[in-house]
C-alpha cells in the first residue's frame, strides 16, 4: 500500500498509494468521524467534480486541491 515507513510504525500513505480514496464509505460506522490522528475521516473530493471517498487504513490523507 506504499506506507511512509512501516518499519518504524508510520502507516500513513504516500500520495501515490493505491489505498487512497479506495475505501467504501458505507463501511465506515456513522459515529467514526475522525481517523487515528484525529483528522476528518473522509477528507477529499471536489464539490461538483468527484465525491469524497474514504481511504483504506487508519489514516486519512488530507484534501489537496
Amino acid at each position: 500500500p506504499k506506507f511512509v515507513d512501516a518499519g518504524s510504525g508510520d502507516f500513513r500513505f504516500y500520495s501515490n498509494s493505491p489505498a487512497l480514496e479506495a475505501g467504501d464509505n458505507s463501511a465506515v460506522p456513522p459515529d467514526v468521524t475522525t481517523d487515528y490522528a484525529g483528522k476528518p475521516r473522509v477528507a477529499k473530493g471536489l464539490p461538483g467534480v468527484r465525491p469524497a471517498v474514504v481511504d483504506i487504513g487508519a489514516y486519512e490523507r488530507p484534501a489537496v486541491p
